[in-house]
């Protein structure tokens, strides 16, 4: 099984990309603004990936802003370029347009800004999707923008309350938010061991790239540690560990409590439920993390 990953490299996007590319499970990598701006998360995907060596997975941009906002984006977690005290160099992208390289099995650890024009511009194949994962919102939690709203959903509501309300019908749904995510964690001793393994320009660029993230997670009482959503969101969407889920349909706030995600009780003809994610073995995603880039 195979996927495409779209995203917005981004430090814990980063592990994600490691991990599908080095497990062989990745078909394309697609991007949106986010963590930085869309042709910047490109580049980046495209700089890992070359660093990484292996097939070449073809990276595209997708949208350049959210569907009904400016872009905002956040360079105090993530740094300037996106990969904390790394500036990534450019590469071949895919010369045609995004939409061309999403398929039926789709993980999203961005903003839902691509998934929502997916469904509005090829309607048939946003329907025949059949796996989508996706990072994003804090249900009944603390959010980590506002208090109420996760970043990704909170940059693009719009978006996301478009997909919520619009799902895939025939698709299972898996939505990984923080209450879970946030407890998946890499320090420096996490990280020693992975980047040995890794080597090359990628295990030598890891401590730098992380150093940025281990700072601002130290600045906000969190410890010098960080917290990596897109690489557990990935785990789950490829059933590399066991986790739990609850089937519920969900709503968008985009309006005062902007991002704030909430269940819905009695929700109207075609939204239909989401499985969110509500528990996982922490250690056993580090271990299957760690043997995917140093197997045994």
């Amino acid at each position: 099984m195979s996927f495409v990953l779209d995203c917005d490299p981004g430090i814990d996007d980063a592990f994600a990309l490691i991990y599908m590319q080095r497990t062989g499970q990745l078909d394309a990598v697609t991007t949106t603004g986010g963590n930085v701006g869309t042709a910047q998360t490109a580049t980046n995907a495209r700089w890992l990936l070359d660093a990484l060596g292996g097939p070449t997975v073809p990276v595209a941009p997708g949208e350049p802003a959210p569907i009904a906002r400016e872009l905002i984006t956040t360079p105090e977690t993530h740094g300037e370029y996106g990969l904390g005290y790394v500036h990534p160099t450019p590469g071949t992208l895919h010369p045609g347009p995004w939409e061309d390289l999403w398929g039926s099995k789709l993980i999203v650890t961005g903003p839902l800004t691509n998934l929502a024009r997916f469904r509005e511009r090829c309607p048939e194949r946003y329907a025949a999707i059949e796996e989508l994962t996706i990072m994003g919102g804090a249900i009944d939690y603390p959010g980590n923008t506002t208090d109420h709203a996760e970043w990704n959903i909170w940059v693009d509501p719009e978006a996301a309350e478009d997909v919520f309300g619009h799902l895939p019908p025939h698709a299972r749904v898996t939505l990984c938010p923080l209450n879970v995510t946030e407890g998946f964690r890499i320090d420096p001793a996490r990280l020693t061991p992975i980047a040995e393994a890794l080597g090359g320009e990628v295990g030598a660029a890891l401590p730098e790239i992380m150093r940025f993230y281990w700072e601002f997670h130290e600045s906000h009482g969190i410890g010098y540690t960080a917290q990596i959503h897109d690489l557990l969101t990935c785990l789950i969407a490829c059933d590399a560990v066991d986790y739990a889920v609850e089937e519920v349909a969900l709503t968008v706030d985009t309006g005062a409590d902007r991002g704030a995600v909430t269940q819905v009780a009695h929700p109207e003809a075609g939204r239909l439920p989401v499985r969110v994610l509500t528990g996982v073995d922490y250690e056993e995603a580090h271990r299957v993390f760690f043997d995917s880039i140093a197997p045994r």
